[in-house]
């Protein structure tokens, strides 16, 4: 579900976290990314961003994760000299863009949020969010 809606929302190459490294690099013309944004939070794709990420890149981690990642120090940063950040919230000054995207787009948003559940059903909408088979899931009062 979620590697058919981004190709439908317009992604050129959608990969899983199995298809490794020279997928990645396939998919980028014979190179390697200097920037990679996991957005996923799942532990396999946040391995494979910090494997696929080229020398002294940077890996952006936006999506919550709730495993362990494993990181080394020597192999990933110190001999590769890539660096890795984390964000877990947005930043309040870019809001307004972001609503102007949402304005100018809202076909796309439209598409992007594939379910709406009732107040009331809370506990199937996180079930739901959290089995990363989804967009994103709007809860109405």
């Amino acid at each position: 579900m979620v590697q058919a809606l981004a190709l439908d929302l317009g992604a050129e190459t959608v990969l899983h976290p199995d298809d490794g490294v020279d997928a990645v690099r396939d998919a980028c013309h014979g190179e390697l990314p200097r920037v990679v944004i996991e957005c996923s939070g799942a532990a396999a794709a946040q391995r494979l961003a910090i494997d696929a990420v080229a020398r002294r890149g940077t890996v952006a981690f936006v999506g919550n994760s709730y495993h362990e990642t494993v990181i080394r120090v020597s192999q990933d940063l110190i001999f590769r000299g890539i660096s890795l950040i984390g964000c877990w919230h947005y930043n309040t000054g870019s809001t307004g863009r972001l609503f102007e995207q949402i304005a100018a787009h809202p076909d796309l948003s439209r598409r992007l949020i594939t379910h709406r559940f009732p107040l009331h059903a809370i506990g199937e909408a996180w079930t739901l969010q959290r089995g990363r088979d989804c967009g994103k899931v709007i809860i109405r009062p």
